[in-house]
């Protein structure tokens, strides 16, 4: 497979040549960067970066990724030098370059190098590298260092990939002169300056790590051991000063591009403001006179995507003060942008813009007619219907998995046919007499069995939500209110459903519900809409831990039937469920610490998450044991998401909820049933200035039998 490299900056120091040699030491690979600790995009390398060295060894040394100079791809790469060897210290890792003086190129960067305008960048191969989501590059196997010579266009990733003629400044901070390299190049090796990497240097001289390969004539006297010192303390001032310098430019720079940034902000907010005041044919232009061409209408509404211009047109559908229609004008450039914005969004393959253009038949010529405002009014439903229920389902690990039907129209409840026992077998004689009653058929001698059937009954619950804003929130903000209503209630449907799959429970009787163990609901609870999973499994599966061990995920299996068959037959249908707390002792175990024994309970860590364990998924939900929480009535952070000794929720007591819960489900004995899909209605309270927007769904869960989930209790978190 070919190699496919990824940029990221670093450092080159030019420290002489050794026998002869252009020799460079290259800081392949830095930590950090000047961004925020990051590079231009955004990425960095730290301490632990896994390297892979033992795979890939040194690497060969090209030019600028195999481009020529002013940016285009060369013909064929071109490899200018070789690595002689790798060293690590606070700063990265650092490789020992030797250049190909044979090279034009070569020569480019050792010029450069000693101008201090050499850069570096390494190369890893793409499918191997591996990085978290702030930018950590955790694993990057480097197959190739790649040189430049640093110019406007031509510079690496991180900038901290800076050309320093370190043992210049070095030789200067001690009073000595650094003989020409070029000269010493073509000269007679010196005596006693041999690279000590392939021979040591005389007994009365201790070469630094820095001085390693430099070749310096030292006025024909031996350094003692203070002088050597001197040296290495200025190396090291000088890559230090050299790094200031170059922070301290780049702070400069990226303060003078934040006060030049401002300057334009104010200008183009003052520019806006005198543009309000314009006449209409002027509003049309921006500050420097460019007719604007409106994309879509109307250009108050270009800015908005589909999803919340729907919204919006329901909005603009209610009356002001009572006139119903006094929003006229305004609800019919909205539609119409819609309209546009429902095309063109189809074009791009917005499935809720796709499934709207075409239940209604619209077409380009058909925007402008005079019955727009019915078509339109008619795209805001399906399109923000369609919109919402996409985020429901999506963002949430259980309820996707879950699979689902609907429920026919005119029925509340639909019955599902279930198989139960089968036929029975028995041992068969031969037969041997005719039947005395016909004397035609032979005496049967097989026993007869019956096939059991059975079945169960989905009946669906109602969830819904409402929020109430007023005029002035409409009038004053309604671009960016838009935006926000819509994102917050994708959001919250989206954690009720999940809840209310996990923990529901639809008991009402006095210290019985698993939400509410020492009270009594009070008929309003969300969870009370169906019996959800973890309730089946309470009820029927239910394991107490106490101190966790990583075979307490397998004593939950198999509770799930009988010796576990429904989690043993059908291994890819069954995922655990946990809490956080769960979680984060799960990853204290012994097995998942150790990376050689994780193996062989198949705990799986995942950006330091644990994300399988003996061979299952996990799944972290922060909405089980969810009703403390959600109530208010436990307030407490160390109580929160947690349940007591019984697995169930005390919300009167909230120190009782000390303990977490690993809980097993196979997906495919569940049926979600839909009877309303999600809806969103609008109302205009003219009399308090108000409107309301309505979220509704009706929903049911089944199990198919009792074996469909199964629990852990008590586990000491």
């Amino acid at each position: 497979m070919p190699y496919e490299v990824r940029e990221n900056g670093a450092s080159v120091k030019a420290v002489g040549t050794d026998a002869g040699e252009w020799a460079l030491d290259v800081l392949g690979c830095p930590y950090g960067g000047p961004a925020n600790g990051k590079d231009a995009q955004g990425e960095y390398f730290a301490p632990d970066t896994k390297w892979h060295e033992d795979k890939f060894q040194l690497p060969p040394v090209l030019y600028y990724h195999g481009w020529t100079p002013d940016g285009r791809p060369a013909s064929e790469p071109e490899f200018i030098g070789k690595t002689t060897s790798r060293r690590v210290d606070g700063d990265g890792v650092w490789y020992r370059v030797v250049l190909d003086r044979a090279s034009a190129a070569a020569k480019r960067v050792w010029d450069a190098a000693k101008l201090g305008m050499a850069r570096a960048s390494s190369g890893a191969v793409s499918h191997l590298v591996r990085k978290g989501p702030d930018g950590h590059l955790l694993h990057w196997p480097v197959a190739e260092l790649s040189l430049l010579d640093a110019a406007p266009g031509r510079q690496p990733a991180n900038a901290y990939a800076v050309a320093l003629p370190a043992m210049k400044s070095a030789y200067e901070r001690a009073g000595m002169s650094l003989p020409d390299l070029d000269s010493v190049s073509d000269a007679e090796p010196i005596a006693g300056a041999e690279d000590s990497e392939a021979k040591a240097a005389p007994a009365s001289v201790a070469p630094t790590s820095e001085a390693v390969g430099v070749k310096a004539h030292i006025d024909s006297r031996r350094l003692n051991v203070a002088e050597e010192m001197d040296i290495k303390t200025a190396i090291a001032e000088g890559v230090t000063q050299a790094l200031k310098a170059i922070k301290d430019a780049e702070k400069v720079e990226a303060d003078a591009a934040t006060a030049a940034q401002a300057k334009i902000e104010e200008a183009v907010k003052a520019a806006k403001a005198e543009w309000k005041r314009e006449e209409e044919v002027k509003a049309r232009r921006l500050p420097g006179g460019m007719p604007y061409v409106t994309r879509f209408n109307d250009q108050r509404y270009d800015n908005l995507d589909v999803d919340d211009l729907a919204t919006m047109v329901q909005i603009l559908d209610g009356p002001v003060n009572g006139i119903k229609g006094s929003r006229l004008n305004d609800r019919e450039l909205a539609y119409k942008s819609l309209g546009l914005k429902a095309l063109s969004a189809e074009a791009k393959g917005h499935s809720a813009s796709h499934e709207a253009v075409k239940a209604f038949g619209l077409k380009a010529n058909e925007l402008e007619n005079s019955t727009l405002a019915s078509y339109g009014n008619d795209w805001a439903g399906v399109l923000w219907s369609s919109r919402l229920w996409e985020q429901i389902r999506q963002p949430t690990s259980i309820v996707g998995r879950l699979p689902s039907m609907e429920v026919p129209q005119g029925h509340e409840s639909i019955t599902i046919p279930i198989d139960t026992t089968d036929p029975t077998f028995y041992k068969v004689g031969q037969a041997i007499d005719l039947a005395a009653t016909t004397a035609v058929r032979p005496v049967a001698t097989m026993l007869t069995s019956q096939v059991g059937t059975s079945a169960v009954s989905l009946t669906v619950g109602k969830l819904g939500a409402r929020v109430i804003y007023t005029g002035e929130m409409e009038e004053d903000s309604i671009v960016p209110w838009i935006p926000h209503l819509r994102a917050k209630m994708d959001r919250a449907a989206a954690e009720q459903l999940e809840y209310v799959v996990i923990d529901g429970d639809n008991t009402t009787t006095a210290s019985t519900n698993i939400n509410d163990i020492v009270g009594t609901p009070a008929g309003t609870e969300a969870f009370l809409v169906f019996d959800g999973l973890r309730h089946c499994a309470l009820t029927n599966n239910a394991v107490s831990v106490g101190t966790l061990t990583s075979d307490d995920y397998l004593a939950v299996l198999k509770l799930m039937g009988t010796a576990g068959a429904s989690a043993a037959f059908s291994f890819n249908d069954v995922d655990f469920i946990i809490d956080p707390w769960t979680h984060w002792k799960s990853l204290d175990l012994p097995e998942v610490k150790t990376p050689d024994v994780a193996g062989n309970i198949g705990a799986t860590l995942e950006n330091g998450f644990l994300s399988r364990i003996w061979g299952h998924k996990i799944n972290v939900s922060a909405f089980m044991h969810y009703w403390g929480v959600k109530s208010g009535l436990v307030t407490t952070a160390a109580y929160k998401l947690k349940a007591n000794s019984a697995g169930k929720v005390d919300v009167d007591t909230e120190a009782n909820n000390a303990y977490g819960a690993i809980l097993a489900v196979r997906y495919d004995q569940w049926l979600l049933g839909w009877k309303r899909r999600v809806t969103v209605e609008t109302e205009r309270f003219a009399e308090s200035d108000s409107s309301q927007i309505v979220v509704m769904m009706r929903v049911g869960l089944i199990n198919r039998d009792t074996a469909a989930s199964a629990i852990g209790y008590n586990v000491t978190v």
